[in-house]
Parts: C-alpha cells; sequence; structure tokens
C-alpha cells in the first residue's frame, strides 16, 4: 500500500506531468484506500484519453523513485541465435533453444526455450519467466551453487495444455538477468550499466522485455498476443514488465 499511496503525493510535487521532487518517505500522505490512478499529481483529473499519457509517466516516474530504480533504455541491438531444436510431446509440438545477445556491444546474453504447437501460426504466446533453469540450457549458477537442469521434454510437459490449445510458449531462467540474493549487483546485468539504479525486480523485467524484441522478429509470433505471465515475484515482475518497461519497436 505504500507505493499506491506514493502515487497521490502532493500538488507541489508533480508540476505539468514532471517530478520536480519527492518527498521523503516519511513525509508522503496516509491514504487510507487506493489512490485515484485518474486524478494527475495537481490533483486535477484525467479526463480525456489525451491526458492519460502525461499521468502514466507520472505514476511511471514515482514508482522508479521509490520502489524500481531506473532501468537502461530498451538497447535496440537484441539478437538471437537457435542453440538446438526438436520435436516434443511425441511430435505433438516443437522445442526451440534461443540465445539472446544484446546490450553495450551485445556483451550480455541469456537462453530462452521457445515451444511452438503444431501449424503455420503465427500464435499468441504464453511468456513465463521461470523459477527453473531454461529447459535444455546450461545448468543454473549462482554463488548458491549449480542449480538443476531441466530437459526440452520436461519443459514441454510442464507446458502441453497451453499447447495443445494453440499458445507458444516462451520460458527462462529469471536468475539470468540478476541472481535471487541480496548483494547481487556483481550478477547478472548489472555490471553492464554501472550507472543506473535499477532494482533486481526491474532487472528480471527488462530481460523479459529483451524476449519481447526477439519474439516480435519472429514471423511463428502473434506480436499483438503476447502475455507475460508469473508468479510470486515473477508475477511482481510480469506487472512490471508490462506497465513500465518498453521494446525496441
Amino acid at each position: 500500500m505504500g507505493v499506491l499511496a506514493s502515487f497521490c503525493i502532493g500538488k507541489s510535487t508533480l508540476v505539468a506531468g514532471t517530478v520536480s521532487s519527492f518527498p521523503e518517505v516519511k513525509d508522503l500522505p496516509v491514504i487510507s484506500g487506493l489512490p485515484d490512478p485518474l486524478r494527475k499529481g495537481d490533483d486535477a483529473p484525467v479526463s480525456d484519453p489525451s491526458q492519460w499519457p502525461a499521468r502514466r509517466d507520472e505514476m511511471k516516474a514515482i514508482l522508479e523513485h521509490y520502489a524500481l530504480g531506473h532501468a537502461p533504455a530498451p538497447p535496440g541491438n537484441v539478437r538471437g541465435r537457435i542453440l538446438n531444436s526438436q520435436p516434443v510431446l511425441d511430435g505433438k509440438a516443437f522445442y526451440k533453444l534461443v540465445r539472446l545477445t544484446f546490450g553495450p556491444r551485445r556483451r550480455l546474453h541469456l537462453e530462452a526455450a521457445l515451444y511452438l504447437p503444431l501449424g503455420k501460426g503465427p500464435f499468441p504466446v504464453f511468456f513465463w519467466p521461470s523459477f527453473s533453469t531454461t529447459p535444455g540450457g546450461h545448468p543454473g549458477q549462482s554463488l548458491a551453487g549449480p542449480r538443476p537442469a531441466h530437459s526440452p521434454e520436461e519443459g514441454a510437459e510442464t507446458t502441453a495444455l497451453a499447447l495443445q490449445r494453440g499458445y507458444a510458449v516462451l520460458t527462462f531462467d529469471y536468475q539470468q538477468a540478476a541472481e535471487d540474493r541480496p548483494n547481487n549487483r556483481s550478477t547478472g546485468f548489472f555490471p553492464a550499466y554501472p550507472h543506473h539504479d535499477w532494482s533486481t525486480i526491474a532487472a528480471w523485467a527488462w530481460g523479459v522485455s529483451r524476449c519481447i524484441d526477439f519474439l516480435e522478429t519472429q514471423p511463428s509470433i502473434d506480436k499483438n498476443r503476447i502475455a507475460v505471465i508469473g508468479h510470486s515475484r515473477l508475477g511482481k515482475t510480469a506487472l512490471v514488465a508490462g506497465a513500465l518497461m518498453s521494446v525496441s519497436r
């Protein structure tokens, strides 16, 4: 509720859609109910669709300041290379292991597993950042030690219902973007952007957006029907990716 309350932080703070200053957390007003997202920082209502982009920018700036930090802009250089491909589920679906590279001098990378149903597409896709390692990818590593690998077939069994209903599924190990532990600034994408103050969830969501950059280049994918799903902290990651992150269109 504290983050939601920060959507309404006083008339003197937000001026003409631009955040000029932020009060300390202790100085934020107490709001007993949910704040109104359709009321601007100067307390004026959002009464026309044309006013929404400015209000959205206000809320994004507040969330970045108090909760998420500031992620890098889309790098615009995402490339995907197929490392492996094979039929799964007794030939009822198809699996691809993709290595994405991007970022400064394309030094950053992650592996994602793309499952496609039978047919020519384009298919709507469920994008599922996962607590497990990427199916068919390299075993996950962290300071806590190795994490178990999963086969392409194991990943297909998890996503079989969606595939049967004509959806593609993309999944990847979220800890490739940043390890899920305190003091993780030397892991994942953080070292490539040392001057950004982004949080761990922001880094995970930024990784989601880079995968969407790749999906939008694939003729087998309906780029207008991409749904990001997640559980627990990855549910928050899906929310942040959808609400705040940009893709390289």
